[in-house]
């Protein structure tokens, strides 16, 4: 199945969708057309031989069999590619053969002498090519293979009988073939165009929800951006504050206590005047690190500023509280810190912790001033130390 030239972008699609739709429109005439040949041949059963009613029947039957199988074959959207020429050929085959079965009609229940038979016949195959055009139009080589078999044999025929009356059916026959065949361009120009603005808009919503889904992912990552910390990939103090007020809703819901830990590396600025800022730089990725291997998975780990980390986390009570910030202390100070930018030994830093579990009805502001009023009281009693607000 050829397209005409200039073949839009999405040809194949085109393509594919042109012969579904023949497929889908020859099952429907298959299903249908017993009918219209049980009808012509209950017609001429007092006057065409039987066998040869019979042999006309079994013809018939077999090529609709035919054409049901593989259009209903080639009316499914799964149908591959490679397998939708071949039955497309195959199809127009027997459609072809089909249509030669019917021009054969009039010659194989001939009735000769007798006007009113040969007229009945001529407007059953009129009726044939009429109602066929719908469906084989799809199909430039299909509605050839089936009209012209169908019309010319008769209307030749018709033209070389000794009979005026014959001859205006000949005529008859070949106007109706050439107006069948002009009907059936016109009218598979108009199935193409509609056809292919459905494609084309299949593939646009397709394309806009792909690109919908493209912003979708983009606006995603760019909120997870603007929550992060550029250098240490934790949380930021935005998103803390965020988190801080839905940790707060849960609690007041459910009563679920919430801790917050505030943690300081002790004598920070001398990592970076000994070791150099690139050096502080991996120590603050290294700190996220460990809090966040520290931490439980539900627990938040944000950067609060500077060398300030804080952690958000759900307790049953101020004892698992306390054992939380010991934890987070003893593994920031416990092991040293081997980073690539340092030149020389392994870094040790240690940490000053302040804990506090948030009272009834407090506000994130006075929970926070809490917390650093107990850090700040850490690191007024010698640092590297875990102290708990009251």
């Amino acid at each position: 199945m050829r397209l005409e030239a200039h073949d839009p972008p999405n040809a194949v699609a085109l393509q594919r969708e042109i012969a579904r739709q023949f497929g889908q429109r020859e099952f429907g005439a298959a299903m249908t057309s017993w009918l219209g040949f049980c009808l012509l041949a209950y017609t001429m059963r007092d006057v065409a031989p039987a066998r040869h009613i019979a042999l006309w029947l079994g013809l018939c039957a077999l090529w609709e069999s035919c054409n049901l199988v593989q259009s209903r074959l080639l009316s499914q959207a799964r149908v591959s590619d490679t397998r939708r020429p071949r039955l497309l050929r195959g199809l127009t085959v027997t459609i072809g053969l089909d249509g030669l079965t019917w021009g054969l009609a009039p010659f194989l229940m001939a009735v000769p002498g007798n006007p009113p038979y040969l007229m009945l016949q001529t407007l059953y195959l009129a009726c044939v090519c009429a109602l066929s055009i719908q469906g084989v139009c799809m199909h430039r080589p299909a509605m050839l293979g089936f009209m012209v078999p169908l019309m010319l044999p008769l209307g030749i025929a018709h033209l070389l009988a000794d009979e005026p009356l014959r001859h205006i059916m000949g005529l008859g026959c070949l106007i109706i073939l050439a107006l069948s065949l002009f009907y059936g361009i016109i009218s598979r120009r108009l199935n193409v165009s509609a056809i292919t603005a459905m494609v084309d808009n299949r593939e646009m919503a397709a394309t806009l929800q792909r690109r919908n889904g493209e912003l979708r992912t983009a606006l995603d990552t760019i909120q997870e951006l603007a929550q992060r910390d550029p250098l240490t990939n934790a949380l930021n103090r935005r998103a803390l504050l965020e988190r801080l007020q839905a940790e707060f809703a849960r609690q007041d819901r459910l009563g679920t206590p919430v801790g917050l830990l505030l943690i300081d590396l002790d004598h920070f600025k001398r990592v970076n005047d000994q070791h150099g800022h690139l050096a502080g730089d991996d120590v603050l990725r290294a700190t996220a690190r460990r809090l966040e291997e520290t931490m439980r998975a539900s627990d938040l780990v944000a950067r609060f500023g500077g060398e300030e980390f804080a952690c958000v986390l759900a307790v049953r009570d101020a004892d698992e509280l306390r054992e939380a910030a010991r934890r987070v202390h003893a593994a920031l100070g416990g092991t040293p810190f081997v980073l690539p930018s340092a030149a020389q030994a392994p870094i040790t830093v240690t940490a000053s912790v302040g804990a506090a579990l948030r009272q009834r009805n407090e506000s994130i502001n006075a929970l926070i001033g809490r917390v650093d009023r107990a850090l700040y009281q850490a690191k007024a009693q010698g640092r590297d130390q875990v102290v708990e607000a009251p």
